[in-house]
């Protein structure tokens, strides 16, 4: 039992600001309370979930000197437990797929975890050697195992196996008609997200302008004072990303029909697939997003 050591972190995880948001809704004062989970050791509500697992694994004795905490992540657990994990001595290995964004990969790294990407597991299926998945939390179950020869099968007659939409997203729209042609235009432009500390979702681009989807607004404003000496600029906002993600979709023959036949009535506002043979990802209306996900669902999965 290694509790003492979790003690210190146990500072910088919960007990986070209850703020008190006041508005007036059809004319009278309300106030709504809202906890302020940025505050966490890496800003994410997710600190909480991975302490207690790591806690609850050392007074059980599952968990003990020498381990190798593995995680398989697209987002904030995965830093969480990179973050705590290392905190506490333990190697921490996190599972990313290809697709995630460098910023993630960077962080994750910066806290001493390993980063093991999907592309790891091709010399063993090169030689012929299974790979066994087990469970952390019952390492004594069998678990999965994948054969060399596996085969993804897809679901009924769609490669889509998943989908999925964030909402509170803002869209920044750039048109600069002078970077027809030239170089150095996207460096400058990055250049500005970068100073900015603001990271980038989806990026669509055309030949005199760009469209870029953010959901951390902070630094908005300076950031947008900074945009628009490269171009005209202008903002949407209550905006949602919806993703499709699934097993070769840029080699599936009237796939994007299918999809956008079942968004509709609802407007896509930005598209975004680059090289990915994985997820497609759009943008819509915040509003639109529930509606859209559910006949998604009925195309691709039959049901809601």
């Amino acid at each position: 039992m290694r509790i003492p050591r979790a003690n210190g972190i146990r500072r910088l995880v919960g007990n986070t600001p209850l703020l008190a948001i006041a508005y007036r809704w059809r004319g009278r004062p309300r106030t709504v309370y809202a906890k302020a989970e940025y505050m966490n050791l890496t800003g994410s509500i997710k600190d909480r979930m991975a302490l207690h697992i790591l806690e609850e694994a050392e007074r059980d004795g599952r968990l003990e000197p020498g381990d190798t905490i593995v995680e398989a992540t697209s987002g904030n657990t995965g830093i969480a437990f990179a973050a705590i994990g290392r905190a506490l001595g333990y190697r921490v290995r996190i599972f990313m797929p290809d697709w995630m964004s460098r910023e993630r990969r960077d962080l994750i790294a910066t806290f001493g975890a390993r980063i093991l990407h999907p592309a790891t597991a091709l010399p063993l299926v090169r030689s012929g050697i299974p790979i066994v998945i087990l469970n952390s939390r019952y390492p004594d179950r069998s678990g999965t195992t994948i054969e060399p020869e596996a085969v993804v099968e897809q679901v009924g007659d769609s490669p889509i196996r998943s989908i999925s939409w964030k909402q509170g997203i803002t869209v920044i729209n750039i048109r600069a008609p002078r970077m027809l042609g030239a170089f150095g235009f996207l460096r400058a432009l990055f250049e500005i997200f970068e100073r900015h500390e603001t990271v980038v979702d989806v990026l669509a681009s055309g030949e005199i302008s760009i469209s870029i989807t953010i959901e951390d607004r902070s630094r908005l404003s300076p950031l947008l004072r900074d945009l628009e000496e490269l171009g005209e600029v202008w903002v949407e906002e209550q905006r949602a990303i919806i993703a499709v993600v699934g097993i070769g979709l840029r080699h599936t023959p009237g796939l994007a029909g299918r999809v956008f036949n079942a968004v509709w009535p609802a407007n896509v506002e930005v598209i975004s697939q680059s090289c990915s043979s994985i997820n497609m990802t759009f943008v819509v209306r915040q509003e639109d997003g529930p509606d859209v996900v559910r006949r998604l669902h009925r195309e691709f999965f039959g049901s809601d």
